[in-house]
């Protein structure tokens, strides 16, 4: 008795079978390294994407501050559901609204708070944390963090885009790195970098 045989059964798999296969198997191994939080995403990424939507938020302000003829502030707040704080400056009773940049006479006791609606939000990853140095004393915001809050803000935008030096750093939350930083330029401008 002869056996007959399909020639195509023969010969193995099609390259259109091959090209199936592998197509299912590279889902697969998408579906599992998503879930799996195997994207390539690292703090470093974070800490670039949260810096460039710092800065834009900064030069945001900066305009406000320009278009509205008014001095604006920021600083650090502990609070961890508002890690942000807006500043409004208003002169005292007698009209006497004079600011002197060069000795940083910026008193706490003509800066308003403002609600949480006076700029756009921005969420910080929880794995990112913000260090602000105080570069007229050289002393970093995390020594300065404990103070009262209604002493007024760190960063300050003026009217006429004069230059009021700050510089932000984003670290990691768990081993202090700095991944990167924002800045004031000479030009009143806000800049950015990774580290």
């Amino acid at each position: 008795m002869k056996l007959s045989c399909n020639p195509r059964l023969s010969h193995g798999l099609t390259l259109i079978e091959m090209l199936v296969v592998l197509l299912i198997m590279g889902l697969l191994v998408s579906v599992t390294a998503l879930s799996m939080g195997l994207t390539g995403r690292n703090d470093t990424d974070e800490a670039v994407r949260t810096a460039e939507d710092l800065s834009r938020l900064f030069e945001h302000a900066a305009q406000q501050a320009l278009v509205k003829g008014e001095v604006l502030g920021w600083s650090l707040n502990n609070n961890a559901n508002q890690p942000m704080q807006w500043w409004r400056w208003t002169s005292d009773t007698l009209g006497n609204n004079t600011i002197n940049v060069a000795s940083n006479n910026l008193t706490g006791a003509y800066w308003q708070r403002q609600p949480e609606s006076f700029m756009p939000t921005l969420a910080v990853p929880a794995q990112l944390m913000l260090q602000l140095a105080d570069l007229h004393t050289q002393v970093p915001a995390s020594a300065s963090q404990n103070r009262q809050t209604d002493t007024g803000p760190a960063v300050v935008f003026l009217p006429g885009r004069e230059s009021v030096p700050f510089e932000l750093r984003l670290l990691d939350a768990q081993t202090q790195q700095s991944l990167a930083r924002i800045w004031s330029t000479d030009q009143g401008h806000i800049a950015w970098s990774a580290l």
